[in-house]
């Protein structure tokens, strides 16, 4: 199964977006998103506010942050 970096990176590059148009979209700092996107857990702020990045980011995508917030949380469907 995937990690959360690498589920979100492959929807994001399925869709043909960069990271620079989600952090727009997000008003997330990039790297907060890459950090994200090659799971450096310990470079992101406080659980709170990245569980806010990974709804941000899934909903700049259109894709419902259910699924990725569940393997952040450790709690696979």
């Amino acid at each position: 199964m995937a990690s959360v970096g690498q589920y979100l990176r492959e929807l994001r590059e399925r869709r043909g977006t960069s990271l620079e148009e989600i952090s727009r979209a997000t008003r997330v700092a990039t790297r907060y998103l890459e950090a994200l996107e090659t799971d450096r857990l310990n470079e992101l702020p406080a659980p709170v506010f990245t569980r806010g990045f990974i709804r941000a980011y899934c909903q700049a995508l259109g894709e419902a942050p259910d699924e990725v917030l569940a393997r952040f949380d450790g709690r696979e469907s």
